[in-house]
């Protein structure tokens, strides 16, 4: 058995304006030292949050979120554990920090909430199950924008959630922006969650995307939106703390301590760009309306191959490869071949504007509810699958590529020539 000694070290360097302090401390665990900022309200301390640092790092933006939340009177506690193992932040990295370390750390210092972002949800839920092993006062969990996947799936396939996940029986809230993929996967996640005892609150930020408070992209909206961040902490804050009441305990289940499997397709589909084999569902159902609500169906496309394509004009990706889409309907014409570009939930003047700047040759159709990229199984964008003359999805990829390469003209042009 592994033995974790904390220490707090008693040096401490202060930085100080007229509503908060920032503390500098130092925490070893087991020989390993943890660098520990908190920023301190200089009044009455109501709440104590600790935030969990993502595949990201520990971001400035996050810190300033904290100094506003300090004017509130709200503590927060940052930590640096990618400094500590001489690893630069990244998704791999975050993998390979101990949950124990933030376990440890819950044990020392009482706080009233956890949050985190991105991936970092996996690791705070993670700790948060090793924690609540046995019964203690909750905390609430406050996830920005959670990706609890073990990894993205691949098109068509169902996405599996880390076994943690289901194991949390505590209050969680959501904060999600609008414009993601994983918008439409929220009631997935709810119900993942819900399977340990949790209660899931959630709540969509409009018109902003994943990691907008800190994008290097951000644009004018999303960098306003981020100065009242802190606000809808707050609100999640209030909606969890009724339920911060009495003890909790991790929900002991043969079926919450499965292990992790991923398909040897969900594997192969973060290795390359170039169209893999689709082993998702068949028959499935497209019938959406174009900008002039004209009504298009895939099933009417029968003797043709197309090209299924759901994109969004926020979405940098997309829009770098729509010329090449544009390229190959011209390369390949309109006579056995077709292109279905399915936007995903933005509002027909944000649409129309794109499409003045960049021409297409071919639909937008309208998926204004989600529901085909729900039922077709769209997890990242873009995502598209290329569908042969008899209605049969044959390829799949995720993620933005040239269509125009010789490999994907020339596996289309083999669907194209089939039983001619």
């Amino acid at each position: 058995m592994r033995v974790f000694i904390i220490l707090w070290l008693l040096s401490v360097s202060v930085y100080a304006n007229d509503s908060f302090n920032w503390q500098n401390q130092a925490l070893e665990i087991d020989d390993i030292e943890l660098s520990i900022s908190q920023v301190v309200p200089t009044g009455e301390v109501a709440k104590k949050i600790l935030w969990v640092p993502s595949e990201y790092g520990v971001l400035p933006q996050e810190k300033r979120i904290a100094e506003q939340l300090a004017q509130q009177g709200v503590a927060t506690t940052f930590f640096d554990p990618f400094e500590a193992l001489f690893l630069a932040p990244t998704s791999s990295a975050l993998q390979k920090i101990p949950a124990g370390w933030i376990s440890k750390i819950l044990e020392q210092k009482p706080f009233d909430y956890v949050v985190a972002g991105n991936k970092a949800g996996v690791l705070a839920l993670a700790a948060l199950r090793d924690f609540y092993q046995t019964a203690k006062p909750p905390v609430g969990v406050i996830l920005l924008n959670p990706d609890l996947l073990t990894q993205t799936p691949a098109p068509g396939e169902k996405g599996i959630y880390w076994p943690h996940v289901s194991q949390t029986n505590l209050p969680v809230f959501i904060l999600q922006g609008e414009l993601s993929p994983w918008r439409w996967q929220l009631a997935s996640v709810q119900s993942e969650l819900g399977k340990g005892g949790a209660e899931v609150f959630l709540k969509m930020l409009p018109k902003v995307r994943d990691r907008f408070y800190f994008r290097p992209d951000a644009n004018a909206f999303e960098q306003q939106f981020s100065q009242q961040l802190s606000k809808d902490i707050q609100l999640a804050m209030q909606a969890l703390t009724p339920y911060l009441t009495e003890n909790r305990q991790v929900l002991k289940s043969a079926e919450l301590d499965r292990p992790v499997k991923m398909s040897s397709q969900q594997e192969k589909s973060n290795q390359s760009l170039e169209l893999q084999v689709y082993r998702g569902a068949q028959n499935l159902q497209l019938s959406l309306q174009d900008m002039q609500s004209k009504t298009f169906d895939l099933s009417s496309y029968r003797g043709k191959v197309v090209l299924v394509n759901f994109w969004a004009s926020w979405c940098p990706p997309c829009v770098h490869e729509m010329p090449s889409m544009a390229g190959l309907k011209s390369q390949l014409g309109s006579k056995n071949f077709e292109i279905l570009a399915v936007n995903l939930g933005e509002a027909k003047a944000d649409i129309e504007k794109f499409m003045q700047a960049h021409p297409l040759n071919f639909p937008v159709l309208l998926d204004e509810t989600g529901q085909t990229a729900q039922s077709w199984k769209v997890m990242a964008y873009p995502s598209s699958f290329i569908v042969d003359k008899t209605g049969q999805i044959r390829y799949a990829l995720f993620g933005a590529t040239d269509w125009q390469s010789d490999t994907h003209v020339n596996k289309l042009k083999s669907l194209i020539h089939q039983n001619q």
